[in-house]
């Protein structure tokens, strides 16, 4: 009977220590699962964290490019404007240099044209009196000889 007691109270005290044995397991084993969820959850934060990081420097950096293009947009714009601009001032200054020109030609054309005109009516005039002149001179001379030939012959 007491073989039976000590087997019983062996059993019992075996039963006891696998008992504690697998609340000290499942202790552990919980105590692991906590231990890698906090882990796990480390590491997404830890994730979020970069994440959000990572995707702030690239926003930040691609705000940064558009900045920069956007500067070198305007620039162009701006040289663009400004060659333009010196385009268009050159183009008025040779057409104003071309009218003056054209202008000088044409004046100088009219002068011309205004100098034969005038040669021409002098010539005319001049060709008149001449016309008129030579008659009047064979007349006074004709009228000399015969005043000559008068002369002589009274005094004969």
């Amino acid at each position: 009977k007491r073989k039976h007691e000590e087997d019983t109270i062996k059993a019992h005290n075996d039963a006891i220590a696998y008992n504690t044995h697998m609340r000290e397991l499942d202790l552990t084993y919980t105590e692991n699962e906590r231990i890698a969820k906090a882990e796990t959850e480390r590491i997404r934060t830890d994730f979020k964290t970069d994440h959000e990081r990572i995707r702030k420097m690239t926003a930040a950096a691609i705000r940064a490019l558009e900045d920069k293009a956007n500067q070198a947009r305007l620039a162009n714009e701006d040289y663009l404007r400004e060659l333009r601009n010196q385009a268009e001032h050159l183009h008025r200054e040779r057409m104003e240099t071309l009218r003056s020109m054209i202008g000088g030609m044409i004046q100088a054309m009219q002068q011309r044209v205004w100098t034969q005109q005038v040669e021409r009516q002098w010539a005319d005039r001049l060709a008149g009196l001449r016309n008129a002149h030579t008659p009047v001179q064979t007349r006074f001379v004709e009228l000399q000889y015969d005043l000559d030939s008068l002369t002589r012959n009274s005094g004969t």
